[in-house]
């Protein structure tokens, strides 16, 4: 959930380098192929190697600290870091021009085993938001993976609406798509991000795979899908079809310790959501653990007159999202945010201990289906809320199972909650009553007697 963005500014970012000489560890590559330049040994920074390097070329890292902002614009370029390949970009100052630490511009490049860290932007500002790893609509058939992206974003000095960061960031325009997208198996980490996001597909970015991520300890959004953020002069939202991340999966990811509560562009506000669906379409989120986030995952639409549709959330494990809910689908106010339909919210288990395990805000259509899931509302929680009245009615709502009677659909369950623990990634539930076909895959589910004295 987030408050009203600032547009994201496209211009070019500068190709100017900069780099100073770096700290590297004895060469651990040999004998490689034609096409392949190592840094410190072939060329004298990432920079200068890119600069060499044709197209489909490799460039590999040494271990060793590298303080340099880079672009790659040559097609089908390898990035390869060696373990302890860190671009540190401390000491450097982003600007309008050049705020990430690498900037991809060319499709079918690969980013493989860096550390990014370092680059901080230390007053609010319209138009420079430091980046771990910006890709622009050039960039089709990026893949990064086995990158680790830290310690890096913004310095609050005040509190101010005017903060953006993003560990990761591809973006597309309507007319100039981005397609297979790869982000697997990173961490992200210590992002302060304003009112950004830590890793984020924005725009017309299909056909894009975001799976086996450890994202945590930031203070917004860890993963987030976006539609509808292009604005005319007016600045309201242009509502093109074409404005939206779509065709996508999000899976198999880890995300936790996602709040807001000490972001200075919220006021002491916690609602940050650790998977987010914001405009977006034709999305598939599974196999995801999400815990201690302000909200476990939400479909939404923050822009009044869209909606965000074909959103399929299932076997996700959310534990203890306290501060709003576990998962939250529609647009919280009806009069300046979206609703949903043709979604699909099954097979989850959702522990919470307070606030909500499910809240349906801007959602009011059937052809919005929430299924066989499991929902523990333990200690001070409830677990399913209707917020905003008549706008949070008329979905299909079958075949849950909770530990509160849901007095919404039909065939929904209740059982008599015995114990409930969460540890590895997945619950262990003792209730009463068999729950066989419900839930994730991850919960393990143990009938218990209950004796009711």
């Amino acid at each position: 959930m987030k408050k009203e963005r600032v547009q994201l500014l496209t211009g070019v970012l500068s190709s100017t380098l900069i780099a100073t000489s770096p700290m590297l560890a004895v060469n651990a590559f040999a004998e490689e192929p034609a096409g392949t330049y190592i840094v410190g040994q072939d060329a004298d920074s990432i920079a200068d190697a890119l600069s060499k390097a044709n197209s489909g070329d490799t460039i590999k890292i040494p271990a060793g600290t590298y303080n340099e902002q880079i672009s790659i614009t040559k097609d089908g370029i390898k990035l390869v870091g060696e373990p302890g390949a860190v671009l540190d970009g401390t000491g450097i100052t982003p600007t309008a021009e050049s705020y990430a630490m690498i900037k991809v511009s060319a499709p079918d490049v690969s980013i493989t085993g860096l550390e990014i860290t370092g680059l901080k932007n230390n007053e609010p500002s319209l138009t420079v938001k430091p980046m771990g790893i910006y890709a622009d609509p050039a960039s089709d058939g990026l893949s990064v993976s086995e990158c680790k992206i830290h310690d890096m974003g913004v310095v609050y000095n005040e509190e101010s609406e005017f903060y953006n960061a993003h560990g990761i960031l591809v973006y597309a325009e309507p007319d100039d798509p981005v397609d297979n997208v790869s982000i697997k198996n990173c961490e992200l980490y210590n992002l302060t991000l304003g009112n950004s996001e830590a890793l984020v597909v924005n725009g017309n970015v299909g056909n894009f795979d975001i799976s086996g991520n450890y994202v945590h300890n930031c203070d917004n959004i860890g993963i987030d899908a976006i539609g509808f953020e292009r604005c005319g002069d007016d600045g309201e939202s242009l509502k093109l079809e074409s404005d939206r991340a779509h065709d996508g999966k999000i899976h198999d990811n880890t995300v936790v310790d996602i709040s807001s509560a000490k972001n200075m562009t919220y006021f002491g506000d916690a609602c940050a959501d650790g998977i987010y669906v914001d405009g977006g379409k034709d999305i598939d989120i599974y196999n995801n653990y999400v815990s201690r986030s302000d909200i476990g995952i939400e479909v939404a639409t923050e822009h009044h007159g869209t909606t965000t549709t074909g959103i399929n959330v299932h076997n996700n494990t959310l534990v203890e999202n306290n501060k709003v809910a576990g998962i939250i689908i529609g647009g919280c106010d009806p009069n300046e945010n979206g609703d949903a339909k043709e979604c699909k919210i099954y097979n989850n288990t959702v522990l919470n201990t307070d606030n909500n395990c499910l809240t349906i805000q801007n959602a009011h259509d059937a052809s919005n289906v929430i299924e066989n899931n499991i929902f523990i509302a333990a200690n001070e929680a409830e677990a399913y809320y209707e917020e905003l009245g008549k706008n949070s009615q008329g979905n299909t709502i079958r075949s849950n199972a909770s530990n509160q009677k849901i007095r919404a659909g039909e065939a929904n369950k209740t059982f008599k909650l015995v114990g409930v623990s969460a540890e590895n990634n997945a619950i262990r539930l003792e209730a009463t009553d068999e729950l066989n076909g419900l839930g994730a895959d991850s919960t393990k589910v143990i009938f218990m007697a209950f004796n009711e004295d």
